[in-house]
C-alpha cells in the first residue's frame, strides 16, 4: 500500500489509485443520473448506493493510507507550495466533504425511503444538484492537493 505509485514516482500507491477514482467519481454520478432522467429509478437508486459504497471504502483506503505514511504534514514536506495556504485549502476540502457526505448519505436514505412508500421527494433534484456540485468541487480540490504535492 506504501509502494511508490504509477502517477509520479513520489506518489504512494494508494494515493494514485484513490485520486483515480475520485477523478472518474462525477462521471460515475452523471451515468447514475442519466438513469434516473430515463425514468430507470430502481437502477438510479442501486448505482448511488453502489457508488456511495465504493466512495466510502475509497476514502477508508485513503485515510489509513495516510495515517501509514505519516499524514499530509509529511507528504508536505516534498511540495513546493507554502505550508500554511496548502494546509486552509485542505482545511476547506475537509469541510466541503463532510458536508458533501452528510448531504449525500441524507440524500440516499431519504430517497430510499420515499421510493420504498412508492413516493417522490420534491426536493430531491435541488439537493441532488447541490450534493453533486459538493462531489464536483471536492473531487476537484483533492486533485488539485495532489499535483500541489506531487507533480509541482
Amino acid at each position: 500500500m506504501l509502494e511508490t505509485g504509477f502517477l509520479t514516482d513520489k506518489s504512494p500507491l494508494f494515493l494514485d489509485i484513490s485520486t483515480i477514482y475520485f477523478f472518474l467519481l462525477p462521471f460515475f454520478l452523471f451515468l447514475s443520473i442519466r438513469q434516473a432522467i430515463r425514468g430507470e429509478y430502481k437502477k438510479h437508486i442501486n448505482s448511488q448506493i453502489a457508488i456511495f459504497i465504493v466512495s466510502m471504502i475509497m476514502i477508508v483506503v485513503f485515510e489509513y493510507g495516510m495515517r501509514l505514511h505519516g499524514g499530509f504534514f509529511i507528504l508536505m514536506k516534498q511540495s513546493q507550495f507554502e505550508y500554511t495556504p496548502l494546509l486552509v485549502f485542505l482545511l476547506i476540502h475537509i469541510v466541503i466533504a463532510t458536508v458533501t457526505i452528510l448531504a449525500w448519505v441524507y440524500l440516499i436514505f431519504t430517497s430510499y425511503m420515499s421510493y420504498k412508500k412508492d413516493q417522490f421527494i420534491l426536493h430531491h433534484a435541488k439537493l441532488a444538484r447541490y450534493t453533486v456540485g459538493g462531489i464536483c468541487i471536492t473531487t476537484t480540490m483533492g486533485i488539485m492537493i495532489f499535483f500541489a504535492i506531487f507533480v509541482f
